[in-house]
Parts: C-alpha cells; structure tokens; sequence
C-alpha cells in the first residue's frame, strides 16, 4: 500500500508492518513525505491485528532532515505551522498502540534523528550516521528534538549535540544510549524482524499497554505512574490474552493470543 507516493506499507501474517518512506533523492521531510507519513500511521492505527511496525527509509537514508528548499519559502507564520504539523507527527509515532522500531540504515539528521527519538527502539547499521545539525542552519530541532533527546541521553550530551551539531557514527550514539544495537548493513532488517516478532508473540493487549504507561510515565510523577500501572493491569486482567498466556506457561506450551 502506498501514501503520497513517498511511504510505501506492508503487512506480514504476524501482525508486523513495514513501512518504508521513500522520498528521493535523500528522504528529506517535505510536505509530500509528512502528508504521507501521517496517513499512512492513521490508517495502520486503526488496524487490530498490527503488533509491531519497523520503520525504514529507502536507500542510503533513513531520514537527511528537512528540505531546505522548503524552509526557504517560509514565512515565521508557515514555519509554524508546517512545526506543529511535523511535531504531531512525530507524536503520532511515539504514541503509536503498538512499538515502533526504527531501522536506522543510513544518514538520520534533525528531523531524521527526531523521528528516531518518536520510536519505541533504533537499531543502527554500522554506516548510520545521526545528529541534529539545525543549529548550524540557523534552526533548532524542532520536531521534538528539545524533548525526546535530553530524556534520552546525558542532559548534558543532548545539549552538546544540539549546540555544536555534532554528527556521530551509530557505534558513538549506542555508547550514549541513543541507539540500542548496532548491526552489519545487511543484517539490519533481519535483527529488526526478530525483534519485532519477539514483540508480536506477546500478548498484544498487554504490549499496547505497557507501551502506553512507559510513555505516561516520561511525563508523570511516581504515585501517577503507579497508578497508570494499575489501571493497564485491570485492563490486562480483564483479556482473554492473560489467562491464554498463562494457562500455556502452566501447561508448558506456546500460547495462542488472539488480540481479546
């Protein structure tokens, strides 16, 4: 399935989507490739069977940031606007029911490394390279980048890579916490597909909640968070999933989950 002709989707009998944005010749975030990211996650979230989704870019690029050409043309008015239209994409991600892993296979710059940062988990080939170089445009990250990155690596690093515009090699952010696996090129998408099926034969109910109380609880205080948590275990405890998966613990078998 394709949207705006720049993000292509598929979806495999085990519930993983791929979705691959393809936007030559850099994968850069035009109006096309957002308008087609957003649609394409509108129509995926509404789909019960999905258990996890990679994202990939097409070719050498998971993301080379923004279209300069683009931000020329704007007014402080439209940059605005074309900000909040970005960051709700970007929430739109992290916020996705189900992980979201990021395919990091090639250059993933400003709002390429936003993106990343929306995901649940970034693997990186060994020839990724990410930073957040809008500072060196006159720019700051603004796609979420002030957020995400301060909550993800050292305060003091995330302000060091904003302010100088540092690009670093994927085995340099996995140093940091920033990516969490570093692979061979060609074995990229292999270990994202076994990580997502490793995802996907858990209980799907049970995911989708732990999901949504782990990003609950970057934003809220411990007696809230305890009190997300209990909230997802009533909800759990209410699924067919829970007493499936753990009557096959007792009995020794794989259980069978069937997303109730």
């Amino acid at each position: 399935m394709r949207f705006h002709n720049t993000v292509e989707c598929e979806m495999s009998e085990s519930g993983i989507a791929t979705v691959v944005m393809n936007c030559p010749p850099a994968n850069s975030l035009t109006r096309t490739l957002i308008a087609g990211m957003h649609e394409c996650f509108d129509h995926l979230a509404g789909q019960k069977e999905i258990r996890a989704l990679i994202l990939i870019g097409a070719g050498k690029y998971f993301v080379a940031g923004g279209d300069i050409k683009e931000f020329l043309t704007f007014t402080p008015e439209t940059a605005c606007e074309a900000t909040e239209w970005g960051q709700e994409l970007m929430n739109k991600i992290e916020r996705f029911p189900v992980p979201v892993i990021a395919a990091i296979n090639g250059f993933a710059l400003g709002g390429g490394l936003e993106m990343a940062l929306a995901c649940d988990i970034r693997i990186a080939s060994e020839t990724a390279k990410v930073g957040m170089p809008e500072c060196t445009l006159g720019l700051i990250p603004s796609y979420g980048g002030t957020t995400r990155l301060p909550k993800t690596v050292n305060f003091g690093k995330a302000k060091m890579m904003i302010y100088t515009g540092e690009i670093m090699s994927a085995e340099e952010a996995k140093a940091i916490g920033l990516i969490q696996e570093v692979t061979p090129p060609e074995a990229l998408m292999e270990r994202c597909a076994k990580i997502a099926g490793a995802i996907a034969k858990n209980a799907p109910i049970a995911v989708r909640q732990a999901k949504a109380v782990i990003n609950r609880t970057r934003e809220s205080d411990t007696a809230a968070s305890l009190e997300n948590e209990t909230n997802a275990i009533r909800v759990c405890f209410r699924s067919e999933d829970l007493r499936e998966g753990s009557q096959a613990f007792v009995e020794k078998r794989t259980p069978a989950y069937r997303n109730r």
